[in-house]
């Protein structure tokens, strides 16, 4: 048996309407964003074809009950990384703080910015070398013994990149008056 949508047309049983498919292409394109994957997950991702729990993952769309706690359990395994390695190799403590809070800030704008429907570009994310790239310098480094001037090193590049972008994509848009804005209404 068919149904009739609002518009008129006819649809299959079972069949999604485009407004739920645009709901979920929203929400997947939400939880990639906040995942905040880089170079390697990309790459990874389209090597397995969607397979992985990390990448693009371009055939799940990631619509699960649970897919939602996948950014906050990445951001909590990076900025408890970052700091239990920076503790244990000896780097000082505003050098750790300041790393964890330029992602936490750049964090924050992902979230804030989705919200507003206002999209980071890629190359923010493959600029900013993703999640799994800041772990992997700081763990090489450590390694070789130039942790400190990496933590340096990645929050000033990190700072510069993530806040200038920001900067300059609010005043653009002219989006950042103020203004308090209901997304409960749309």
């Amino acid at each position: 048996m068919t149904a009739m949508a609002e518009d008129g047309a006819i649809q299959e049983p079972g069949a999604p309407d485009a407004a739920a498919q645009a709901a979920a292409a929203l929400a997947a394109r939400q939880l990639r964003a906040y995942r905040d994957d880089g170079p390697i997950c990309m790459t990874l991702g389209r090597l397995a074809r969607g397979r992985l729990p990390s990448g693009p993952v371009g055939r799940h769309l990631q619509t699960g009950r649970l897919d939602w706690l996948v950014p906050p359990i990445i951001r909590a395994i990076e900025y408890g990384y970052l700091a239990v390695l920076g503790f244990a190799q000896g780097v000082s403590a505003p050098l750790i703080y300041a790393l964890i809070a330029v992602l936490a800030y750049h964090h924050y704008d992902t979230v804030y910015r989705t919200r507003q429907r206002l999209w980071p570009h890629d190359w923010v994310f493959r600029a900013g070398l993703g999640w799994e790239g800041r772990m992997l310098i700081v763990a090489f480094a450590g390694l070789s013994g130039f942790l400190p001037f990496a933590y340096a090193a990645l929050a000033a590049y990190l700072g510069v990149l993530f806040v200038s972008e920001s900067v300059t994509t609010w005043t653009r848009t002219g989006r950042g008056t103020g203004e308090i804005v209901d997304l409960e209404e749309d």
